[in-house]
């Protein structure tokens, strides 16, 4: 079986006659690591891809006058999260309701997210799949979606949606967690 496992930028999406796509990747020479041959061999022959994005985009709500997020984490020194009350809103002599708060995108990296959930340090929710830390942290090691899907008896689909979004929720306690982690020299299997 012929196998290739690469980080690349998606450039294009063609639309092309009869339901065809074609879809255009950039990808880095230093990334394929000897790979390309194998790649070459898969030229028109049908092959099982996979697209993770390597960014995460999440939405989070900032007070615009400090333009600091209105929770905030705090991080004990075994590396539990707790999330701190959200900052007074009232300012002197402004009433709550004039106060302005902003919804900003925020951008972290995947793998950041990913690390956090293999630490074993992140929460479980209400609304998941009830094995979905355990899925995920399967995923983290290469499964594919399609896999996991059939074992748990799940549309994958849903699976991609629930994954996208817990990783969405969980984005700032992992850069909560980045941040104690790299100011008190913790590693990840430290906190396991």
């Amino acid at each position: 079986m012929t196998y290739a496992n690469f980080k690349s930028t998606v450039k294009k999406v063609n639309i092309k006659p009869k339901g065809v796509q074609e879809i255009v990747l950039e990808i880095n020479g230093a990334e394929l690591d000897g790979q390309l041959e194998a790649i070459a061999g898969m030229v028109d022959l049908r092959v099982n891809v996979e697209l993770d994005a390597a960014r995460i985009t999440y939405r989070r709500k900032f007070n615009a006058i400090t333009e600091q997020p209105l929770t905030q984490y705090s991080v004990s020194d075994k590396g539990i999260i707790e999330v701190k009350q959200p900052e007074q809103l009232e300012l002197e002599g402004m009433p709550e309701e004039q106060v302005q708060i902003e919804e900003k995108e925020v951008v972290i990296d995947r793998e950041l997210i990913d690390a956090f959930v293999m630490s074993d340090m992140a929460p479980t929710y209400e609304g998941y799949h009830k094995d979905l830390l355990d899925i995920l942290k399967r995923r983290i090691k290469g499964e594919s979606y399609r896999a996991l899907a059939d074992e748990f008896e799940v549309k994958s689909s849903e699976l991609v949606e629930q994954v996208k979004l817990y990783r969405m929720q969980v984005a700032p306690l992992a850069e909560a967690w980045d941040k104690w982690r790299q100011e008190s020299g913790s590693d990840a299997s430290e906190t396991q």
